[in-house]
């Protein structure tokens, strides 16, 4: 089907479409997929509108392929998603002006998006970089983290789930599992630091601090405990650190092979 549905914006449309996010000195901008360079800069206060790179005309014209290209499905653009290279984002946007309509979507002569979506990848760190993503596209409109499967807006519940590194079915024992595992290392450093300040001060007192007698501490039980005291202490600590470089050093290595 093809032809004008709209030919002046009596009644805007409303339709999907996929972008680029594309960092440019330092900013992160919304672009069209198809169209390199400043051409493909949506603006971020007003609608885009199009241009025939082909001939002078009005755009679209029902005898040219110019214009503003917008799928009729949310089905439509999440394909295209799956399709398409780099740091891809889809979501709604508002047809107006002249509107020529096909069998997979619409052209048009101007557009606006109205809500986008930031699709998550497949790894942890993901959540960092989609969170970063949205926040950098608010001046368009509203932005979401999406499932990239389904297309469909994730509550920072599931995104603070799989930020964690729970899985379906881990559940609140995952939780509270990887909260204990990171207190126990901190733990074991917090104590390795206590016991050396402890022996620190205790060492001092023997030392410099006389009884009433006169007598140093140091001089009585120097000899006899103050080897023994001093190697429990430093093997505790290399026991202490070792095992917390051992956790974290496995920690990271399962990190980097999910």
């Amino acid at each position: 089907m093809s032809g004008s549905r709209a030919p002046d914006g009596i009644e805007p449309i409303q339709a999907w479409r996929v972008w680029k996010a594309v960092v440019h000195d330092g900013v992160v901008e919304l672009r069209s997929p198809m169209i390199d360079g400043d051409d493909s800069r949506w603006p971020k206060s007003g609608p885009l509108r199009a241009q025939c790179r082909r001939a002078d005309h009005r755009a679209p014209q029902s005898d040219c392929s110019c214009g503003i290209y917008a799928a009729s499905t949310h089905s439509a653009a999440l394909e295209l998603l799956r399709r398409g290279d780099g740091q891809l984002v889809f979501g709604t946007v508002q047809l107006h002006g002249r509107v020529v309509e096909h069998e997979r979507g619409y052209r048009s002569e101007y557009a606006k998006p109205l809500e986008l979506g930031v699709p998550l990848g497949r790894d942890t760190e993901s959540v960092s970089r989609a969170l970063a993503i949205r926040q950098a596209l608010e001046p368009y409109c509203p932005a979401k983290v999406v499932d990239p499967d389904a297309g469909l807006a994730l509550s920072d519940a599931e995104l603070y789930r799989i930020f964690v590194g729970c899985r379906p079915g881990g559940g609140l024992r995952a939780v509270v599992g990887a909260v204990l595992r990171s207190a126990t290392v901190a733990s074991i450093g917090v104590l390795s630091v206590a016991a050396a300040v402890a022996i620190f001060a205790l060492s001092w007192v023997a030392i410099f601090v006389p009884l009433a007698s006169g007598v140093y501490i140091s001089d009585e039980i120097g000899g006899a405990l103050g080897g023994p005291i001093g190697l429990t202490v430093a093997a505790g600590q290399i026991l202490g650190f070792g095992a917390a470089a051992q956790y974290l050093e496995a920690r990271h290595g399962k990190k980097n092979t999910s």
